[in-house]
């Protein structure tokens, strides 16, 4: 018969943070935290293949609170690739990267340079492709430190087949991570495993500006329906299917 298709998880780890949001943030500030964010994503480009093959897919995002980590997929590998994703935002530093991955990361911060079309004005795209160019490993990876330094408390939110003990196991590991950056006891569980359905409810409406659509990565593996453990195990193309 057909396999069982696995069971889905998720994990949002939001840090909050004032930097993002600042109206005074210049553009070179913007364009190194962009870098930052691309160098971080570069850094998990080999790890984020294999577990988009293995039916997961990620996202780092700015946002006006700060800063998002999002993970989605089998519920089961998600824990690994949770911590691999907090241990690099945390540790990875762009001066240790490579010539050829830092070159990949300043192309795929111009790539996103706004266009015309867009409805942004010329000048202020070229203003941004120009910092991009200008920045430098060590330009970046003090922006990279001004922002955790920034960062004023976390919350975790797990959705999915995610037990009690599971639970508060990942909530500690992802707080002995991020805890040294924040004040004492400012790590929080977003969401925990509760029969109360209105405190349930309550918590996911104090969440639901911050879940907003991610852009998965890695590119392109996260938009390939086989890498989604439920479309994928249901598709004989994607080769998951018993006996098929």
């Amino acid at each position: 018969g057909a396999r069982r298709a696995p069971l889905l998880g998720a994990a949002v780890l939001q840090l909050y943070s004032s930097i993002p949001a600042a109206a005074a943030a210049s553009t070179t500030q913007r364009a190194r935290g962009e870098l930052w964010r691309l160098s971080v994503t570069q850094a998990l480009a080999a790890e984020g293949a294999l577990a988009a093959r293995a039916g997961l897919r990620w996202e780092l995002s700015f946002n006006p609170q700060g800063a998002r980590l999002a993970i989605s997929g089998q519920a089961g590998r998600l824990p690994r690739l949770l911590s691999s994703a907090v241990a690099a935002l945390i540790d990875h530093d762009p001066r240790n990267a490579t010539e050829a991955a830092w070159a990949a990361t300043r192309r795929a911060a111009l790539a996103g340079v706004p266009t015309a079309s867009s409805g942004v004005p010329p000048a202020e795209a070229a203003a941004t492709a120009a910092a991009l160019r200008a920045a430098t490993a060590a330009e970046v990876a003090e922006e990279a430190t001004r922002f955790l330094a920034s960062i004023e408390t976390a919350q975790l939110l797990l959705a999915g087949p995610v037990g009690a003990k599971q639970a508060a196991a990942l909530l500690d590991e992802v707080s002995a991570r991020v805890g040294a950056l924040l004040p004492p006891a400012e790590v929080s569980a977003g969401a925990q495993r509760s029969t109360a359905r209105a405190q349930l409810q309550q918590g996911l409406r104090e969440w639901e500006p911050l879940l907003y659509r991610p852009r998965w990565q890695p590119q392109p593996l996260a938009q390939n329906p086989c890498a989604d453990p439920a479309l994928g195990a249901t598709l004989d193309q994607c080769s998951l299917i018993a006996n098929a």
